[in-house]
């Protein structure tokens, strides 16, 4: 394996050694890519997670509470290098909103190291994303405020999703007019969200809506296929169960560690949840051809104790093979 200038440049039995590289003798053991920690908090003070006062806020941005500086979130200067994720071997993580509220906000692909903060950045926006069932409830609920059911959970997805359609047709049919007919008509005012859901609907980002049991994943599928955009399924604890509907919409699902697979930040602990966990779920999936990763969700609860369990997701790859999961797959 060559690597130049940080980047794997060769793999094979026949490459030419350039004059002057360091030689690691790695006989016998194992060769890994950096690892994908495909979903969690890392970097993100908990106070900053959740936008609370509003269950729908698309415009926010979760590369602008990110914080990934010095050892436990302290400035340091000189190159960023997130110490404690990198020591297992994760190299790039998906940062997100908390999933409090039914629309969080856009996250973003980034890097554990760098040789400065935008250095760090892969993809931004890379995803919205949106929560269904539990959390958003437990957060408005108590305040006599909506959602605090299910279906006004559908209902506020929804009814942004329509409002973005009309938004997306209103500023196309202006930028249609010819420059003597724009001078005559009203520029429509610009919106940062829905700016951020016509992305969804043009396919130009996916929805990565966090979904658990089984009404709620279908939920998420129907408002996917309704509105025609690309869904990536978070959490899914009782995504086997839908095993084979997934796999033929080729709707790929992002599972939470083995060993612990209820994501959700929430206080409260939701029964039917725990009913459907099964430790097969990433085999099963496997099997049915449903394309998965296995992530660590990871959130902290202050500076004292950043969410760093990412970087045991090796370990929670390897549970999943106790459960079913083929190595190779445990791997990729």
């Amino acid at each position: 394996v060559l690597i130049q200038a940080g980047k794997i440049a060769a793999v094979g039995a026949n490459i030419v050694i350039p004059k002057g590289a360091t030689v690691v003798d790695a006989s016998g053991k194992y060769v890994l890519p950096g690892i994908v920690d495909a979903m969690t908090y890392y970097g993100i003070r908990p106070y900053d997670l959740n936008e609370t006062a509003d269950p729908v806020t698309p415009q926010n941005r979760a590369i602008q509470g990110f914080y990934p500086f010095g050892e436990l979130m302290r400035g340091k200067p000189g190159p960023i290098r997130s110490k404690d994720i990198l020591d297992g071997g994760v190299t790039t993580i998906y940062i997100a909103p908390g999933d409090r509220q039914v629309i969080g906000g856009q996250g973003a692909v980034v890097k554990t190291a760098g040789k400065d903060f935008d250095s760090l950045i892969v993809r931004e926006p890379a995803a919205i994303d949106i929560t269904l069932g539990e959390p958003p409830k437990q957060a408005f609920r108590p305040e006599r405020r909506s959602p605090a059911t299910r279906m006004s959970i559908a209902g506020l997805l929804r009814k942004a999703l329509v409002s973005a359609q009309e938004y997306d047709r209103t500023w196309s049919t202006y930028q249609a007019k010819s420059d003597e007919e724009k001078a005559k008509a009203e520029k429509p005012k610009r919106d940062l969200g829905m700016e951020a859901l016509v992305k969804l609907l043009r396919k130009e980002i996916p929805a990565r809506m966090q979904a658990d049991l089984v009404d709620d994943i279908r939920t998420a599928i129907n408002i996917a296929e309704e509105f025609g955009i690309e869904l990536i399924l978070d959490s899914g604890v009782a995504a086997y169960k839908l095993k084979d509907q997934l796999a033929a919409k080729k709707i790929p699902v992002v599972l939470g560690p083995t060993s612990h697979p209820f994501v959700s930040g929430g206080e409260g602990f939701d029964l039917d949840v725990y009913r459907m966990m099964d430790e097969r779920n990433a085999a099963l999936l496997t099997e049915a051809g449903v394309k998965i990763a296995i992530a660590s969700f990871a959130r902290g609860l202050g500076n004292l104790t950043p969410p760093i369990t990412g970087k045991w997701l090796l370990v929670e790859a390897a549970l999943a093979t106790a459960y079913g999961l083929p190595d190779e797959e445990a791997l990729r």
